[in-house]
């Protein structure tokens, strides 16, 4: 892979140099990866010169690690690379959440609708966005977030992208500019620290997180691929998967989200560099979430760390595989849908390990 972008007194690693005059291409930086090629990509070495050929989103190890710290170094690739460019929580307008993801159980649920599992108040769970929409996330958790850490969830979220902190890529090889394709296939990467703030002009080289990866090494690796990815006029629909992550920040700190049955759709721009109208849909565990939320919020004050208990209890309304149970358990998952816009970047390597958080909320 060529490198571009940022540089370092130490490169990248998986940043590769091509010699002109050797028949080798070399990674330099401690700690280097492989260097391999993606799915459909080739590279070919002769012994008089070298050719390496990309198709496919290139191999890579982690960023070097000289005096200037970290520095995302850019992968060429020939396949369109998107990044969150803002998120959407449904908190910026009265009742925004109710148009956020989708009906993920096929139902529409009042408080009063019976088949559906227990939760603890109904009234509070019920009743869905529209035409069943389901996003217990938006309509009850959101607010919640709001109130305990003093601002928008969504506006902190937004800032955080909006200062290179962090965003998430979908990774699309084999995109073309005709309005209706696929099947395809797109990757979907964690993005680490940029160390700026982004210009989403197409020449951002953002990090991939190593958490979003199943070789840490090898940013070819990506845990979370959809792959019967359709475009109908411009717009992109996926299928449906059993996980996916994403992490965003507030000013308590780094909240992730593991989305079961999760599903995206998009509207890409004529020239396929901007996506608008996105929708993310899944379900959370409800257990699951209180304790990232515990982990962001327990330096607070241990009263927040239970009014937190509390309203995620609360906003439980379906299963955490997406389904509902007849009224005999109690629910378990808390629906989720959040609007996203995306916009064109490239991959800048593997960023360094985000350090683990040791706080927890009192019990």
């Amino acid at each position: 892979m060529a490198a571009c972008g940022g540089s370092d007194d130490t490169a990248g690693a998986g940043a590769s140099s091509t010699s002109d005059t050797g028949p080798t291409t070399t990674s330099t930086g401690p700690g280097s990866g492989p260097g391999s090629t993606g799915p459909g990509s080739t590279t070919t070495t002769t012994t008089t010169t070298t050719t390496t050929t990309t198709t496919g989103t290139g191999g890579g190890g982690t960023g070097g690690s000289g005096a200037g710290g970290f520095v995302p170094m850019c992968i060429d690739s020939t396949d369109t690379i998107l990044a969150l460019k803002s998120l959407d929580f449904g908190d910026g307008s009265a009742n925004g959440w109710e148009g956020l993801g989708f009906d993920l159980d096929n139902l529409v649920s009042t408080a009063g609708s019976t088949g559906l599992c227990t939760t603890p108040r109904p009234a509070t769970a019920y009743p869905d966005g529209t035409a069943g929409i389901d996003n217990s996330f938006g309509k009850n958790v959101v607010p919640a977030l709001d109130q305990l850490t003093g601002q928008m969830v969504g506006g902190q979220a937004n800032s955080g992208i909006a200062s290179g902190s962090f965003t998430l890529m979908i990774d699309i090889p084999g995109l073309t500019m005709d309005a209706d394709q696929g099947p395809l296939t797109a990757n979907i990467y964690g993005g680490g620290a940029l160390g700026h703030h982004p210009a989403f002009d197409g020449t951002d080289c953002w990090p991939v997180t190593p958490e979003s990866l199943s070789n840490p090494n090898d940013i070819t690796t990506p845990t979370t691929q959809f792959t019967m990815v359709q475009v109908a006029g411009n717009v992109v629909t996926t299928e449906i998967i059993p996980q996916m992550d994403l992490v965003f920040t507030t000013q308590a700190g780094a909240i992730g989200l593991t989305l079961h049955q999760a599903r995206l759709s998009f509207t890409l721009s004529a020239d396929h560099t901007q996506a608008t109208v996105g929708q993310l849909g899944g379900v959370v565990d409800k257990d699951q979430f209180k304790a990232e939320v515990q982990k962001a919020i327990a330096g607070i004050l241990a009263l927040i760390c239970h009014n937190a208990d509390s309203a995620i209890d609360d906003a439980a309304d379906i299963m955490d595989d997406g389904t509902q149970d007849m009224g005999m358990q109690a629910c378990t998952g808390i629906s989720v849908g959040l609007g996203f816009t995306l916009s064109q970047v490239k991959l800048g390597g593997i960023s360094p390990a985000t350090p683990p958080s040791g706080a927890t909320c009192p019990p």
